[in-house]
């Protein structure tokens, strides 16, 4: 369920610790057990060791040229952070100019938040580069109908 307005807005770039997986399409069926395999793999060392998470944890997807989607989960984490067994460190680079849409409850009823955007970007005249990101403001362990889920696309 989304309830608040389509804003725009730039996002700075974020030092994360991440990893990585493929879906083999787009469907919501393949990509939402993925991006939970993903973040629980993430999680797992970064509990463990007791990393301060330095922001809301975020997912980004790229499209493929075969028609599947690159899933990538991110933890925030501080510039003082040198290891985390099993993870990535790097940066997620910022983006000059998102449409940015928060979704409410389940990520199960993502799909309308997304086709939100995308009809506000077309009928804006603007265009996407076929990438997004989600920022999980409020999720696990909460209740999914309590999650709040920022979905945004990078425009131009």
């Amino acid at each position: 369920m989304t309830k608040s307005a389509i804003t725009t807005t730039s996002v700075a770039p974020l030092r994360v610790a991440r990893v990585t997986g493929r879906a083999r399409s787009t469907s919501h069926e393949e990509i939402g057990p993925l991006t939970r395999q993903l973040f629980d793999r993430l999680m797992e060392p970064i509990m463990r060791q007791q990393v301060a998470m330095a922001g809301p944890p975020v997912a980004t997807y790229e499209l493929t040229t075969d028609g599947g989607l690159t899933v990538t989960a991110c933890c925030p984490v501080g510039a003082d952070t040198a290891d985390v067994d099993g993870l990535e460190l790097g940066e997620l680079p910022g983006l000059e100019r998102v449409a940015a849409l928060r979704h409410s409850g389940s990520m199960a009823g993502v799909g309308a938040t997304y086709e939100a955007l995308q009809r506000w970007v077309a009928e804006q005249g603007l265009t996407t580069d076929g990438t997004a990101r989600e920022v999980y403001l409020v999720s696990h362990p909460e209740p999914e109908e309590r999650w709040q889920t920022e979905v945004q696309l990078p425009i131009s």
